[in-house]
């Protein structure tokens, strides 16, 4: 059986991309294994096109974890959530082996020697499960911003046309005291009655 940790992992350990929280980021989602306590957090920020433009990470994994948060971090800008999602099933089912290649992502095949340690295995799912997680977080809040967006800006074009009414003497009469509102019958701009000879009908 092949060593479960080599020097290609072990340096790709070392050298994890995009480490440290973001200052203010779109979209945040943590993740943690319950098996050995591993822990992976991702913030993000998005492009207008709804792509990763901005990562950090904070990784306190073990040498599996970390490693998959290398290689996620050095392949991650300007990848959609659907992507990320995809990888990480990809790699869950490779790890499984219920798949001969580990997908797309590059480099995820290093994590075959891992496939015979399923307790194992959460963690080096951790940092893709957390950055795709992020990113959907960051989707949900540009969504319910940009809805709060247009119920504000109607409620003030609602606002701005009762003003103008009010400003040109239009404004709806209340109601009487018996609930009902009196009916408006405008009189024409020569102040000539409704017949036309100056004498309401």
């Amino acid at each position: 059986m092949p060593a479960l940790y080599d020097r290609d992992l072990l340096r790709l350990a070392a050298s994890i991309p995009h480490l440290g929280r973001l200052a203010d980021p779109h979209g945040s989602a943590e993740r943690r294994s319950p098996i050995c306590g591993s822990r992976v957090a991702a913030d993000v920020r998005l492009n207008a096109a709804g792509r990763l433009a901005d990562l950090g990470l904070e990784v306190k994994a073990c040498a599996l974890g970390q490693a998959s948060a290398s290689l996620l971090g050095r392949h991650a800008l300007g990848r959609s959530a659907g992507e990320l999602t995809a990888a990480r099933d990809a790699l869950a089912a490779f790890l499984r082996s219920e798949r001969a290649d580990a997908g797309s992502w590059p480099g995820l095949t290093i994590f075959q020697r891992a496939r015979p340690f399923p307790a194992r295995h959460a963690a080096i799912l951790l940092a893709f499960e957390a950055t795709a997680e992020a990113i959907t977080d960051a989707q949900s809040t540009r969504s319910h911003d940009a809805t709060h967006s247009v119920r504000v800006e109607r409620s003030r074009d609602i606002h701005s046309s009762e003003v103008e009414n009010k400003s040109l003497g239009l404004a709806r009469p209340g109601p009487s005291a018996d609930g009902r509102r009196p009916a408006v019958h405008p009189e024409p701009a020569d102040g000539l009655g409704t017949n036309g000879l100056g004498v309401g009908r």
